[in-house]
Formats: structure tokens, C-alpha cells, sequence
């Protein structure tokens, strides 16, 4: 009987695209995975089953190869995106294959781009930073951190595509469809191990001070 329910632990945490292969594909692609297979074990990200503008990442709907810590380990040359609505970050093993969540409460930082994100609520060292991810724009003593959250709307007065609208261009925005995802940004300094939001313009003088 144990031996049963840790096979299906084991079987849960297998993304469905994983389960459905035969043991001959599955070890193909572990081989080809390699010390990675570990990422692609985890649940898949939440779905949006209903038409809407915009989408819920951070930047794009492109995945982009970067670095992730990982409980503990690092991994390079991981295809990673961020759910900014969830602020989640997912990754997938290529361009084809199936998207996994990386549970956030493992996710110590991850790099895409050449930028560093942190999960601060994680760290515990700022103690009002909320669940998710905060791109570094300057380390050091007086950091400052960037964020990107989107929400559901559906307003039909300010939801028009564009930086004016939801907040961004979406190639495929439809006049049709009333719900979207907004976009907010904020960026951050700290002052006695809280973040302390600040505006852009003043972000970007501290940011650019020696």
C-alpha cells in the first residue's frame, strides 16, 4: 500500500504531456533534459479559459533563456517567462513543449535577459514585499526594484489597446472583447528593510547616480 501512494505522488507531480509518453519517449526525453528534468516535473501554469486583450505576462508572450535558482540549485539555459498576473514564473523544455510552473516558494531568483529578478518575500529581509518578483534596477546600498502586475478588467471606457488603454500594445487586440489584462508598474527603493514606491522619473535618476 505505500509503495502505491508514493507511485502516485510521483505520477502527480509528471506534467500531463510527461504521463502520456511511452517509458521509451519519456527516457529520451530525460536524457535530453537532462539535470534539468527536475523543472519540467511540476504542475502546468493556471489557464485563462476566456477570450480577453492583452495577455498576462510580464513583457511578451516569448519565452527567453536565462538562469534560475531553483530550491537551491542553479540552472543555466533554462527557457523561462513570467506570469505577472499569477506572478509565477514558468518555463518550458523548448519552444514546442508543454509549460511548467516552478512553484514560486522555491524560486530564490532567475535571471532573463541579463536581468536579475528576486523573490524578496522569500528572502524575508524586507518584510512588506508581496508574493511574486522584483526586477533589480540597481543593487547596492539604496537598491531599486521594478515591478510589473496586471489584473483583470472590463471596463469598456479604458480598456482601448495601447500604452493609453491597457497599458501596451497587443497584436491580436480584438474591438470585440471587453475583458483584458491591465498592466501596472511601479518601481521601488527601501528605507528601514521596507519597499518604499517611488516614481519612475526619480527612479531613473537614482538608478543612473554613481
Amino acid at each position: 500500500m505505500q509503495k502505491c501512494r508514493i507511485l502516485i505522488l510521483f505520477l502527480m507531480l509528471i506534467p500531463f504531456a510527461a504521463i502520456s509518453q511511452t517509458p521509451s519517449e519519456y527516457a529520451v526525453f530525460a536524457e535530453s533534459a537532462g539535470s534539468k528534468s527536475i523543472l519540467y516535473r511540476g504542475p502546468g501554469p493556471k489557464k485563462y479559459n476566456f477570450l480577453y486583450n492583452g495577455h498576462y505576462f510580464w513583457d511578451s508572450r516569448d519565452y527567453k533563456p536565462g538562469s534560475v535558482c531553483f530550491n537551491g540549485r542553479v540552472y543555466d539555459n533554462v527557457l523561462l517567462n513570467i506570469d505577472a498576473y499569477g506572478q509565477q514564473l514558468l518555463t518550458r523544455a523548448d519552444v514546442g513543449s508543454v509549460e511548467v510552473n516552478l512553484l514560486r516558494d522555491y524560486v530564490e531568483w532567475f535571471e532573463i535577459g541579463g536581468e536579475r529578478f528576486l523573490n524578496l518575500q522569500r528572502d524575508g529581509v524586507i518584510t512588506n514585499a508581496e508574493p511574486g518578483f522584483y526586477a533589480v534596477k540597481k543593487s547596492g546600498k539604496n537598491p531599486i526594484f521594478f515591478r510589473v502586475s496586471k489584473f483583470l478588467s472590463s471596463n469598456m471606457v479604458n480598456n482601448n489597446n495601447g500604452y493609453s488603454g491597457i497599458g501596451y500594445v497587443d497584436e491580436n487586440y480584438r474591438s470585440d472583447v471587453y475583458t483584458c489584462f491591465m498592466i501596472y508598474r511601479q518601481y521601488y527603493t527601501v528605507r528601514n528593510d521596507k519597499l518604499v514606491k517611488i516614481g519612475r522619473r526619480k527612479a531613473e535618476k537614482l538608478i543612473n547616480e554613481k
